[in-house]
């Protein structure tokens, strides 16, 4: 629920100017202003969407992958290991790349979710004596969903950019992979029925976006 309010907040303040006439701009991915020290926009880009259909796809996949890794990990871990992916996944695709590219969407962090909730579950299997086949089922699924929808239209580019970031998704995809051994300690050592910790994980995720987009507003160029 707080992660559609976030972004439909968001896009209506863009859209009506309430952020200022240059926030789409400001937030959006910058390959060469990222370079040059405006890291934010790895974290705020996901806030920002090209349209409506945009939006509502991105609200649609991200409430459904957000939802499932909610129920192994707790709504605060799991939203802030999914905005980490998100951001990773940006900067990876910022610094491993050569040229320059723009791109908004929130695309980057729900194939982050989809590739935690591989990685999760292949992982947290291993502790039930699974057989390879079963212990990893979850994450070929989860490569399945990749190249299902990985390479179609999910991220959304900024005016002037190709329509849709692969490279974006795949980033997104790798890092939440690379951060489910992560989450399955902090599975093992918060439990999700942990409130406090789930409230501080969820409360520093919205710090978070809220800072980045402090910085873009008042840093930005």
């Amino acid at each position: 629920l707080v992660y559609g309010l976030v972004l439909v907040a968001i896009g209506l303040a863009v859209e009506f100017g309430m952020l200022g006439p240059d926030a789409a701009v400001l937030g959006r991915v910058d390959a060469s202003a990222i370079r040059d020290g405006e890291w934010w926009r790895a974290a705020t880009a996901l806030t920002l969407h090209s349209g409506p259909v945009h939006l509502f796809a991105n609200l649609l996949f991200g409430g459904l992958f957000g939802w499932l890794l909610a129920e192994v990990l707790g709504a605060g871990v799991a939203w802030l290991a999914i905005l980490a992916s998100g951001v990773l996944g940006n900067l990876a695709n910022v610094y491993l790349r050569t040229g320059e590219h723009l791109s908004v969407g929130a695309s980057t962090a729900i194939f982050g979710a989809l590739g935690l909730l591989g990685g999760f579950e292949g992982l947290r299997r291993g502790a039930f004596g699974l057989s390879a086949r079963r212990r990893w089922a979850p994450l070929v699924g989860a490569l399945a969903l990749f190249a299902l929808f990985g390479a179609g239209n999910g991220e959304a580019s900024a005016p002037g950019a190709p329509r849709t970031d692969v490279a974006a998704h795949l980033f997104g995809f790798v890092a939440g992979i690379l951060l489910a051994p992560l989450c399955v300690f902090a599975a093992r050592r918060w439990p999700p029925a942990n409130m406090g910790v789930q409230a501080l994980a969820g409360v520093a995720a919205v710090v978070v976006l809220g800072g980045a987009w402090w910085l873009a507003l008042t840093f930005g160029a």
